[in-house]
């Protein structure tokens, strides 16, 4: 009798207890937090960020460079510069993708796919001129939600935003044939080999 008389104490003192009212603010539910020192040529806003293998690659677009910090280490490792002009010049870059640490695709204004390594050596640059017929280009930025995207095989995936620039009245099957809206890029290719998604009726 006594554990029951107990057991229903503890039940009316939960039943009482106010239940913790939901937040909109997303930084309440935050568990934990990491601090990082960086320097000054470190901003402290991206319009790129990718995580990759426990290391954070951060876009100072400002300053055209690529800081990469370790989380575990909680440290700034590396900045690499990219460059705009000279034998390792980029021009004018729109964000970068990491396939690994020696693999940072990078699309560019002048309608190409460009390829550096961890030092911001230039290895190859990937025309798709053709293939945005209205002439719209490529990026890859968190910020906008139009970040390249890959698949298992290694195969990137750039979004060509052509269809933006038609009015609703054009947009149809035909427009969908004309102006894909992604293009497919095989990385294991040694030529360019960028090839486009089709659409396919449901049915």
């Amino acid at each position: 009798m006594k554990n029951i008389l107990i057991l229903l104490t503890i039940a009316s003192i939960i039943s009482c207890s106010t239940k913790k009212q939901s937040s909109n603010n997303p930084l309440d539910y935050l568990t934990d937090t990491i601090v990082i020192p960086i320097d000054r040529k470190t901003e402290t806003y991206s319009r790129t960020m990718q995580f990759v293998e426990g290391k954070l690659y951060w876009w100072n677009s400002n300053r055209e460079t690529i800081s990469i910090l370790d989380i575990t280490k909680k440290a700034l490792i590396n900045t690499i510069q990219i460059e705009r002009d000279g034998p390792n010049g980029l021009g004018n870059p729109l964000g970068f993708y990491v396939l690994n640490a020696d693999s940072i695709y990078i699309p560019t204004m002048s309608y190409e796919l460009s390829l550096i390594n961890s030092k911001g050596k230039w290895l190859a640059d990937y025309n798709y001129h053709n293939f945005s017929k209205l002439g719209v280009l490529a990026a890859s930025m968190t910020r906008y939600s139009n970040m390249i995207e890959t698949n298992n095989l290694g195969n990137l995936y750039l979004i060509i935003r052509d269809l933006e620039v038609l009015s609703p009245a054009d947009l149809n099957e035909e427009a969908l044939q004309n102006y894909p809206p992604i293009l497919s890029f095989d990385k294991t290719q040694e030529i360019l080999n960028i090839s486009i998604s089709k659409y396919q009726p449901p049915f």
